[in-house]
């Protein structure tokens, strides 16, 4: 999966008061990851993580992520 808008990532974190380090951590990927996703630079990632990152952050995976096409 990829992110549908990197930006919209940050600000969800930012409007939390959370820094890439919580959500990190409670999505279970390093900071350097969220730091890839909130940049746009993420290579694709596993609907697992792209589901992780959501909770973390509490979006809804649709409308956070898009499938990578095959």
């Amino acid at each position: 999966m990829r992110v549908r808008d990197p930006d919209m990532l940050r600000q969800a974190r930012t409007s939390a008061h959370r820094t890439q380090a919580d959500v990190a951590a409670a999505a279970g990927v390093s900071r350097g990851r969220i730091s890839q996703l909130e940049l746009g630079s993420a290579p694709v990632v596993s609907v697992d993580v792209a589901s992780r990152v959501c909770d973390a952050l509490g979006l809804v995976l649709s409308e956070a992520f898009v499938p990578e096409p095959v």
